[in-house]
């Protein structure tokens, strides 16, 4: 009895390890959660007895490999992520700085600068500008104010004069170098390229005139770039008159940067000024540089008559003026100077042409020249004003005579418009001193965009013509010859400002 119910209790308890095991098998994930995270341990192989030989790794190997072969599949845990990156603080910078703009200068403040890089330079002939271009004293300036110079008195800004040495001259380009000695404290230009404006920008030249002691100044616009093709340079081209004295001086932006040196002036009438500078392009910017090493690039000798002052044109002969026109471009004249008449004999056809016509002064001959302007070549459709202001009169010692015209001159006077290829023949009247046995008549005297032609003047011989027979001679004002027969000159565009 004992005997079966210790056995009842043995099959009892077998059954229910059994079953314990079974629900094992049946619900993996219910076993007891450890609190080590076992999932990718291994089992550590058992410690050695005192007896027992160290396991090899086949046999510590083998009941993994059982194992693995003989369990029931269960989820596969996720592999280990990366390490969670630790946060890096940055270290605190120290913000850059704001570039501070550069201090804009005022438009007075840009004149006065400049102004005090000019130069006064004078030479046997008057004086014309210049301006510093480098503190070991170079000057630039205008090559028609060193004409035939070697040296030249330069007065800097402060009054303090020293002598310049000409060192280069491009009379191509109508340049010229001056060398003063250098200082740091040389106030000094700084050099532009037109190549950075255009036509509107406002401009502004700089320079000495007669009239002031200081350094004038005219402003206006940039007008046109003439370009001389022939030559290789351009004209900057600007509505702001020059004076005679600004020759040389600098042309200004309203940055202070030089962009052309003044050459020509020309006043088209009394109220609309225009000017030319030789624009400080790349390639005279170069030659420039070359001038500061004594370069000479000089025109080929002109020895035709009436080009010069020592070789002026006899009555009859015919001089080829070459000058530059309004906008830019040349302009050619012929001009002949075809009598002359002094004394007596121009006094008695000043009364033939107007009675209360008063005798000279005192010491003073009148003298009066017949002159025909034939206009070659010129801007179409503008006209030129042809008049006895396009000459000067010189005494034999060169000095310049006073041309207020006092009394009223013969027909046809010297006053005319005319178109390219038109021509004209008018009396110019003077005064001259009745010593001065060599006076001399210079066309383009007192205008440089004219060109030049010299003339002497000595008295012809014979009577005075008769005004009726002057005007059949040289047919004064016939149609075809572009003049005007008003008496003002003005022909049939008087309002036209004028051309060349």
């Amino acid at each position: 009895m004992k005997a079966r119910a210790a056995m009842t209790a043995v099959a009892a308890m077998a059954l229910l390890l059994a079953g314990c095991q079974g629900d094992a098998a049946a619900s993996p994930t219910e076993a007891p959660t450890s609190v080590l995270d076992t999932s990718t341990a291994t089992a550590a192989p058992p410690l050695p007895g005192p007896t027992e030989a160290p396991p090899t790794p086949e046999a510590t190997q083998a009941p993994t490999q059982v194992a693995a072969s003989t369990a029931t599949p269960g989820p596969r845990p996720a592999p280990p992520g990366p390490p969670t990156p630790m946060p890096v603080v940055a270290a605190a910078s120290t913000p850059e700085p704001a570039p501070v703009a550069a201090p804009t200068q005022s438009l007075a403040q840009v004149v006065s600068s400049v102004s005090s890089a000019v130069v006064m330079i004078s030479a046997r002939q008057g004086f014309g500008s210049g301006f510093i271009i480098d503190k070991h004293g170079y000057i630039l300036t205008a090559g028609h104010v060193v004409a035939g110079l070697s040296s030249v008195t330069v007065t800097l800004a402060d009054g303090t004069e020293e002598p310049g040495l000409v060192i280069g001259r491009d009379e191509i380009r109508d340049l010229g170098m001056i060398k003063i000695s250098g200082r740091e404290d040389l106030p000094v230009a700084r050099l532009g390229n037109v190549a950075d404006i255009g036509v509107g920008v406002a401009v502004m030249a700089l320079g000495h005139a007669d009239f002031n002691e200081g350094v004038s100044i005219t402003s206006g616009v940039v007008s046109d770039l003439v370009i001389q093709e022939t030559d290789g340079f351009s004209y900057l081209q600007t509505d702001a008159g020059f004076y005679s004295g600004q020759s040389g001086g600098p042309v200004i932006t309203r940055t202070g940067e030089v962009v052309g040196v003044v050459s020509l002036g020309q006043f088209t009438n009394f109220s609309a000024p225009a000017g030319w500078a030789i624009a400080l392009d790349d390639f005279t910017l170069w030659m420039v540089e070359r001038l500061k090493a004594g370069e000479q690039v000089l025109k080929p000798m002109e020895v035709a008559i009436g080009r010069t002052r020592d070789n002026p044109a006899p009555i009859g002969h015919t001089v080829r003026v070459h000058g530059i026109a309004a906008d830019g471009t040349d302009s050619i004249h012929d001009i002949t100077v075809i009598q002359v008449l002094r004394d007596g004999r121009a006094e008695e056809m000043l009364q033939a042409a107007f009675q209360w016509n008063p005798p000279p002064p005192a010491g003073i001959d009148y003298l009066l020249a017949l002159v025909r302007i034939k206009y070659v070549q010129g801007p179409e459709g503008r006209t030129d004003w042809m008049h006895q202001m396009d000459f000067g009169m010189l005494s034999t010692q060169g000095v310049k005579y006073f041309s207020f015209l006092g009394v009223v001159p013969p027909e046809p006077y010297l006053s005319a418009r005319g178109y390219p290829g038109s021509e004209f023949t008018g009396w110019t009247v003077w005064e001259i001193s009745q010593a001065d046995a060599e006076p001399m008549m210079v066309f383009g005297l007192d205008w440089s965009f004219r060109g030049k032609a010299f003339f002497a003047l000595t008295e012809d011989e014979g009577p005075a013509p008769a005004a009726t027979e002057v005007a059949e001679d040289i047919g004064g004002g016939e149609e075809g010859q572009g003049a005007d027969d008003d008496g003002d000159g003005g022909g049939e565009d008087d309002g036209d400002p004028g051309g060349g």
